[in-house]
């Protein structure tokens, strides 16, 4: 019950995650708490004192909540004290290699299994993925992966086939004119390679078919995977 977690939050934390989508009554409930500091289990008559720090988290529009009537404005104004906006995870790129390695960590341990590491292929695609599930997509991908990853080392080609595909909006972003002076040849060879190992993916690293999907012909197809040593 949430009188039982106020007793337990006592001197310490209580989280409430998705408090968006708390009832009327809960919400009630949790705005008396927060005013008057003390509460009374279901059914009994004593009062119980409570002193504990909160700290809520939501994904929904909690001003739009109040304009719709499901959630309380007085609630609403009693724990947006220290508002903390946590971007999403393509806007923060710097933690994708961070998040995936602690989840390598965290799951391959729990298996009982050797921590698996990532190619830098493999991270490469993690990079530039849109993740729109952020790092609860990241947390499952990793976990997919440990289970049927073989070997020890994760490689591009045991990623998912909707983290191998490359957007128009992905090749420009990781393609911009920084305004510094660049290197056209090695660009467009960096650019070369990533088709090609995308293809090689795509075909299951069947080299001739692989070159039908890029509309080359094997020998040049021969020649590119010797050039970038794919």
């Amino acid at each position: 019950s949430m009188a039982g977690r106020f007793e337990m939050a006592h001197l310490g934390t209580l989280f409430l995650d998705e408090i968006g989508t708390m009832s009327q009554a809960l919400q009630s409930k949790l705005l008396r708490v927060l005013e008057q500091r003390h509460f009374q289990r279901l059914g009994g008559k004593d009062t119980i004192q409570t002193d504990f720090r909160l700290i809520t988290a939501t994904n929904d529009d909690l001003e739009t909540g109040i304009r719709d009537g499901k959630f309380r404005e007085d609630l609403y104004f009693r724990i947006h004290v220290f508002p903390i906006r946590v971007p999403p995870l393509r806007e923060r790129r710097e933690d994708i290699p961070l998040l995936a390695e602690h989840f390598l960590k965290l799951f391959c341990v729990s298996r009982g299994t050797k921590v698996k590491t990532l190619s830098r292929d493999a991270m490469d695609h993690l990079d530039r993925h849109s993740w729109r599930g952020n790092v609860r997509e990241l947390e499952n991908i990793i976990q997919t992966l440990v289970l049927t990853a073989d070997g020890d080392r994760i490689q591009a080609s045991d990623l998912p086939p909707h983290l191998m595909e490359l957007t128009s909006e992905e090749i420009r972003r990781f393609h911009q004119l920084t305004g510094d002076r660049i290197s056209l040849s090695t660009e467009v060879a960096k650019f070369e390679s990533e088709l090609v190992q995308l293809a090689l993916n795509k075909a299951g690293g069947v080299k001739v078919e692989a070159a039908q999907i890029l509309g080359i012909d094997k020998n040049r197809m021969m020649y590119l995977c010797r050039k970038y040593r794919l």
